[in-house]
């Protein structure tokens, strides 16, 4: 056993039961958010935004919208009008590489991507 794995803290993957550690991630709850698009701006320009500022994303009503789960975008679809509410309706899931160890840690390696 090498000092590293002797340091190394067991954590619900290490544990003698593995459907329990899997049941465990996979009853987390994670943040989605919808992402429309976005805009880079200077510290000032944010200390500077007033009511009725408008922000262009640099994205038409066409443009694919994306769903990220906990940083990590794993889908695109269409926003959707349902009465008075936004809906999001999945078209292309992009689970290359993801797994609930990924998404539990937002990201490869743990870091948000």
């Amino acid at each position: 056993m090498t000092d590293i794995e002797a340091r190394r803290d067991p954590g619900p993957a290490d544990s003698a039961e593995p459907g329990a550690a899997s049941g465990a991630l996979l009853s987390l709850r994670l943040p989605i958010s919808v992402e429309i698009g976005s805009v880079e701006l200077t510290m000032k320009e944010i200390l500077d935004l007033k009511q009725s500022n408008v922000l262009a994303l640099g994205v038409t009503d066409a443009d694919p919208v994306r769903l990220i789960v906990n940083g990590i975008p794993v889908a695109t679809g269409d926003l959707l009008s349902d009465g008075d509410r936004l809906t999001f309706r999945v078209k292309n899931v992009d689970s290359g590489g993801l797994d609930a160890g990924t998404l539990r840690a937002g990201g490869p390696k743990g870091g948000a991507a």
